[in-house]
């Protein structure tokens, strides 16, 4: 999926992913998909708590709280459209087979009944255990680790930022190159990193 994002336009290699894990496994691609959404979901919320750790100092600025401001947007979409699908059961597929003509409303609500139940399969269950504690504390490790990376290139180059700093530029670079952009992000990337 990395490689392909690199050479495919929109964050496609997303795409690609879903479909070689989904052919490897044996499951269904919106089985596959639901698992990569709740994997790029921790990013951003690992991200964004980063951020926000940066965001408690005073940087005199206004732009920060603004990108702060953009990412906590992005997880309350991301939270709602969890809880909307979790939620959801047969309610979406009845409402949609409402509006469609009387010709293929049981063919088309039942496929999208089928895609939200895949879907929901794939999404962990949504508690607070020890489990689902590890995975973050995992995902959260992952970046700080990132970020350990930023700073030791940055110190090769004898470039000194705080280490508040280097959280702050992993945050922003990172949730900036997540939305959909051109292949290998040239163009958003240098646009966040300036």
């Amino acid at each position: 999926g990395v490689m392909a994002n690199n050479i495919l336009p929109a964050r496609m290699g997303e795409l690609v992913r879903c479909h070689l894990a989904a052919g490897d496994a044996h499951v269904a691609r919106t089985r596959v998909f639901s698992s990569i959404f709740v994997e790029r979901s921790l990013d951003v919320l690992c991200l964004f708590a980063l951020t926000m750790l940066a965001f408690a100092q005073d940087f005199g600025a206004v732009w920060p709280s603004r990108i702060a401001l953009l990412a906590l947007l992005l997880i309350l979409l991301i939270l709602g459209f969890i809880l909307a699908v979790v939620s959801a059961g047969q309610a979406v597929p009845r409402l949609v087979g409402r509006m469609l003509p009387r010709s293929c409303r049981e063919k088309v609500a039942g496929r999208l009944a089928e895609l939200i139940a895949a879907f929901r399969g794939g999404l962990p269950p949504l508690r607070l255990d020890l489990r689902n504690m590890k995975i973050m504390a995992y995902a959260l490790g992952c970046w700080v680790v990132w970020a350990g990376f930023l700073y030791a290139g940055l110190a090769a180059f004898a470039i000194q930022i705080p280490l508040v700093g280097v959280f702050m530029l992993t945050g922003i670079i990172n949730l900036g190159v997540l939305a959909p952009s051109s292949p290998g992000f040239i163009g958003p990337f240098q646009f966040i990193c300036l």
